[in-house]
């Protein structure tokens, strides 16, 4: 009677153990009935994402054999096992050595328990240890940097250890490593060197000794001598000028982009060519800034920045810089249609010999020469911007003359040198020509062939 009453009492103790150790998924230390004993170290398990965590499962006893299985202890998750096994014991004590990689931050299991085949109705021991696995990761990803630059990178954890957290991080360019505590994970770096560089991060606790995660990201760092070439001083308000993004010292990716800001509330993003044209409409001083981007997109990595100071001084006086103009020349040409129902282009290109005679805003011009006489009167906009008026005729002999009148055409002056140029095509012609007559009794029409070329030189 009292020996079954002792083995009922161990059964309710037995029953008891079991129900708290499931209870306590941080339970740790030795299980041990009658000789038979089983214990699992380190416990419980920190570790991370990606990195072989390994587990020392130690037995003693009459037993024939050990198993041991990995579960997934997070919420949502729960009771899935990922791994097991099943090994034979031969000596009466010795160890168990499992290796694992988790892909997913969490909390897990691990179980372990001891069997005799021998003995199959024998209580043997189980065991089991808490595993906390957290993720690590880096931002940027894949930097595309330079040597010049001062790099924020931000370390995350995903699913945090005990204790205060640290972060070393290593930049691959030869510098020491760098410690980030007290609740920072972000740190900023110049790199030291150019190349195809790796970034890691290890993450330590203050509660737990050694490394508990760590995570790693490429960059590609490439010093791009990069520069704004500027158009040659003074510049003016009003006037479009070509600013060029020069690299000199490495090869260009495939499609490249430049970003343009011109410091005035305009921009223009350019794939591709390394030219931007731009046109100031207030004086003043102005930072150009361009930035060369991996690929064709401004979401694409920075290659490089540069940046140049212009100076930008009023409007130039272009009235009195047009009256330095002396000689005037015109092509124009139409689409007219030919007896029969052919047609040609009516070519209006003579030279002219005379020179120009300016008083304000109003020009004119003159001249006779081997049969042909041509007589122009012009007035432009007080500015020097715009040909308001410009009546011009050319004749030859008594029987041939054309007639043309201009009004409203905007002109500038060239980037060369000594001159105010404007150039009009296709059916744009109309817009500025209101009158045109010839000798001749065709029709006249304005198509691709049109074209209307005005230039005022100085010689």
């Amino acid at each position: 009677m009292n020996s079954i009453v002792i083995k009922m009492a161990l059964t309710l103790l037995l029953l008891l153990d079991i129900t708290l150790l499931a209870a306590c998924p941080d339970f740790a230390g030795n299980s041990t009935i009658g000789s038979n004993a089983i214990s699992i170290e380190p416990s419980p398990v920190w570790g991370g994402v990606g990195i072989e965590q390994e587990m020392t499962i130690h037995y003693a006893g009459s037993v024939t054999s050990i198993s041991w299985s990995i579960r997934d202890n997070t919420t949502g998750r729960a009771d899935k096992v990922l791994v097991s096994d099943k090994a034979a014991i031969t000596a009466s004590s010795g160890t168990l050595v499992v290796r694992y990689t988790f892909k997913e931050p969490g909390d897990y299991l691990i179980n372990s328990s001891l069997f005799d085949e021998n003995n199959p109705t024998s209580n043997n021991p189980e065991t089991f240890a808490h595993i906390h696995i957290s993720r690590l990761t880096i931002k940027p990803a894949n930097l595309i940097g330079d040597t010049k630059t001062k790099y924020s990178y931000t370390a995350t954890c995903e699913h945090p250890p005990e204790g205060n957290l640290s972060y070393k991080w290593n930049f691959g360019d030869g510098t020491s490593d760098e410690w980030v505590t007290g609740g920072t994970n972000t740190i900023q770096h110049t790199f030291a060197k150019e190349g195809d560089l790796v970034i890691t991060t290890e993450l330590y606790s203050d509660a737990i000794p050694g490394r508990i995660a760590t995570a790693s990201e490429n960059a590609r760092i490439i010093d791009y001598d990069l520069v704004i070439i500027v158009p040659s001083p003074p510049l003016f308000q009003g006037e479009e000028y070509t600013f060029c993004a020069d690299v000199s010292n490495r090869e260009l990716p495939e499609n490249p982009l430049y970003e343009w800001d011109f410091d005035d509330g305009n921009g223009i993003i350019i794939p591709f060519s390394n030219d931007a044209t731009h046109l100031y409409t207030e004086a003043g001083n102005y930072t150009v800034t361009v930035t060369l981007h991996d690929s064709d997109s401004t979401e694409a990595a920075i290659l490089a920045t540069a940046t140049a100071e212009v100076q930008v001084e009023a409007s130039a006086d272009h009235l009195i810089s047009l009256h330095q103009m002396k000689r005037f020349s015109l092509d124009f040409s139409v689409l007219r249609t030919i007896a029969g129902g052919s047609s040609g282009v009516f070519n209006w290109d003579w030279d002219s010999h005379g020179d120009v005679i300016w008083d304000g805003v109003n020009g004119s011009m003159e001249w006779e020469q081997n049969g042909h006489s041509e007589r122009m009167t012009c007035r432009v906009s007080e500015d020097g911007t715009m040909i308001e008026q410009l009546i011009i005729r050319h004749e030859f002999g008594d029987t041939e003359w054309y007639e043309l009148e201009i009004q409203n055409l905007p002109f500038w002056e060239d980037t060369m040198p000594d001159r105010f140029i404007v150039d009009v095509d296709d059916e744009d012609v109309s817009t500025y020509v209101v009158y045109f007559n010839t000798y001749r009794t065709v029709g006249y029409q304005w198509t691709d062939d049109a074209k209307l070329y005005v230039r005022f030189l100085k010689e």
